[in-house]
Formats: C-alpha cells, sequence, structure tokens
C-alpha cells in the first residue's frame, strides 16, 4: 500500500507531467467560464503563489547574491595584487634590489662580452650575492629589534 502511494506521488510530482499540467491548466482556463475560472484560482493559486516565490528567488539571487559574490572574489584579488605589488616595491625599496625570478636562467637569452649566454655565468660572477643578504638580514634586524 505504502508503495502504491509513494509510486503515485512520483508520477505527479515528474517535472515533465508537472509543465504539461500547467499547459493543460492555462489552456482550460482560455476556454472556461466565471465559474469554473473560480474553481481554477481556488484550487490552484497557492501553486502559482509558490511558482511565482520560485522565479523571484531565483532572479533576486542571480541580480544581488550572484553579483555580489563576484564583486567579492575580484575585490580580494586586487586587494593582493595591490599589496603583493606593494610588498615588491618595499623589498626593493629596502635592499636596493629586484628579487631574483627562480626561471631567470632558463629564460635569459641575453649575451655577454665574452660570446657565451649570461644564465650561469652571471651567478659566478657575483660570488658575495649570498653575504649581501645575509648582511641585509642582519641590518635589518638591528634596526628594528635593538631599538
Amino acid at each position: 500500500m505504502f508503495r502504491n502511494i509513494l509510486s503515485q506521488i512520483l508520477y505527479y510530482l515528474r517535472p515533465s507531467r508537472l509543465l504539461n499540467g500547467l499547459g493543460d491548466i492555462l489552456s482550460a482556463w482560455r476556454r472556461s467560464e466565471i465559474r469554473e475560472k473560480g474553481i481554477f484560482v481556488l484550487v490552484f493559486l497557492p501553486m502559482f503563489i509558490c511558482a511565482a516565490g520560485l522565479v523571484f528567488s531565483v532572479v533576486s539571487f542571480v541580480l544581488f547574491v550572484l553579483p555580489s559574490f563576484v564583486i567579492r572574489v575580484i575585490g580580494w584579488a586586487a586587494l593582493t595584487m595591490v599589496f603583493g605589488s606593494g610588498g615588491v616595491y618595499c623589498y626593493e625599496r629596502l635592499t636596493g634590489r629586484r628579487p631574483q625570478n627562480p626561471t631567470a636562467d632558463f629564460v635569459d637569452t641575453t649575451w655577454t662580452e665574452a660570446g657565451s649566454q649570461g644564465g650561469a655565468q652571471d651567478s659566478q660572477d657575483r660570488p658575495g650575492e649570498a653575504e649581501d643578504r645575509k648582511k641585509w638580514f642582519d641590518d635589518f634586524r638591528k634596526s628594528w629589534w635593538k631599538k
């Protein structure tokens, strides 16, 4: 018995049946008299109210919530870019040099005076670079923590 009731409920709640039923109701509304229209309104008004609420919910989501989410994501991305570039600017001002790009050895195609590519040779020309970083860190630590 329960299985029979469940199959009847699923039969009436099938989306294709609901859409076909809505078309049948609208066509019956057009060809009916006043008395039959009153019965249709009495019986189907709750369904139309719920359908209007559903449409309103979807429209309000698309018009208000979705743009708000997209604008929030774009805003956080913009703030990340602004503060990241500000950090790079401050790093360049404090150290006096640009941060090293880890892929610069693979992309560097400039020729040095000796005629070889400059990627590996440039890093050998500057042996004190690691010492400069340590020296900069010590100066930075002394200036902020030892005051």
